[in-house]
């Protein structure tokens, strides 16, 4: 990673953990595992992952407070979140979100030794980040995923319990271009 890239990644882990107090080891796992590897842990059935959105959107609430659409999770600035409450409340529609979901899907490379070297560098830059978390629980998370493949992850439930996140992880120049198709 170079001196931009490192800077950027602390940016982005300071600013989750400003956005989402609840933020846990596993939570940071997720964010850095998106970021080298995209939402490829979405079924690879084009019907299965439509039927999952459609069913998630339908109980979407209102945005939570300061809930922003689109949040930066990649150092080198290329993928993003975009959070569906506030999708859906500016008049998004699903048809558009899955659209560039699948298309990033068919782009993004998984790239397991991005995420080792993420891992890394947010292990040796742990105390300038001031994790709301014991350093100590970084290695032992990591050995643990580590042993298992370096799979996707889910968010820890204290995240989930407190912010219920919903997004889809979108190539920011897929985000930034807006091309829908028209069929959905």
């Amino acid at each position: 990673m170079n001196a931009l890239e490192r800077e950027n990644l602390l940016r982005i882990i300071r600013k989750q953990i400003h956005r989402y107090p609840r933020f846990e080891v596993q939570d940071l796992y997720k964010l850095l595992h998106q970021a080298a590897c995209g939402g490829h842990h979405f079924p690879e059935d084009e019907a299965e992952a439509r039927g999952i959105l459609l069913a998630e959107w339908k109980d979407l609430e209102a945005p939570r407070e300061n809930e922003p659409l689109v949040e930066r999770i990649d150092p080198k600035e290329q993928i993003v979140r975009i959070n569906l409450r506030p999708f859906k409340a500016q008049g998004g529609l699903p048809e558009q979100i899955f659209f560039l979901f699948k298309r990033s899907v068919g782009e993004i490379r998984p790239d397991t030794g991005l995420l080792i070297r993420y891992w890394d560098a947010v292990s040796e830059m742990a105390e300038d980040v001031e994790l709301p978390f014991r350093i100590d629980h970084l290695g032992s998370f990591w050995e643990s995923m580590r042993k298992e493949g370096l799979p996707p992850a889910r968010h820890s439930q204290a995240y989930r319990r407190a912010y219920q996140p919903h997004y889809r992880i979108i190539l920011r120049r897929f985000w930034e271009g807006r091309e829908f198709d028209p069929s959905g």
